[in-house]
């Protein structure tokens, strides 16, 4: 399990039950990932976000949802859904979103780090991969951190379609 980490700009802590329903806005915030993917907007969206949860916490040991904050605030910013043994074994699946006003701004630059750092040194992956929705802006971004499109696809966490697995 990852623990809390910060830096000076953000904090990456578990994702608890009460921030759950702040999750929908934040998608909602965000919505050319998921139309992209055709995850309706609507009503639907809260029971999808509580399935992506609830299956997150039932399968602890491979699977966390996290959250991603500034670091001088308590709203969320972004989630973070890890996927341990994803792919590969050896390997762990990252599915970032950052809301839509925060993006460019570093912060998902930031959370990689943290969690590359923690990842390599402490839980010994030697694979790290991310799930790249049909978001040109998200493809340059996972270039940008030296990652690469892979022939392979894996479930979204929310919804039913598949994105292409980035590995680094």
């Amino acid at each position: 399990m990852i623990p809390p980490l910060a830096d000076a700009r953000l904090t990456i802590t578990a994702l608890e039950r009460h921030d759950v329903r702040a999750l929908p806005a934040l998608y909602r915030a965000t919505p050319g990932f998921f139309a992209a993917y055709g995850v309706p907007l609507d009503e639907r969206l809260d029971a999808a976000v509580a399935a992506q949860w609830q299956r997150c916490h039932d399968a602890m040991a491979t699977h966390q949802l996290l959250a991603l904050r500034r670091a001088d605030a308590a709203a969320l910013i972004g989630v973070i859904e890890v996927r341990h043994a994803a792919p590969t074994a050896g390997a762990v699946l990252l599915w970032m979103l950052v809301v839509q006003s925060r993006q460019r701004q570093g912060y998902g630059q930031a959370a990689l780090a943290l969690l590359e750092t923690w990842l390599v040194r402490q839980a010994a992956v030697d694979r790290l991969c991310a799930l790249g929705g049909d978001n040109p802006e998200g493809h340059t971004f996972l270039e940008l951190q030296g990652f690469h499109r892979t022939n392979d696809r894996a479930p979204l966490p929310v919804g039913s379609g598949e994105a292409d697995i980035w590995s680094w």
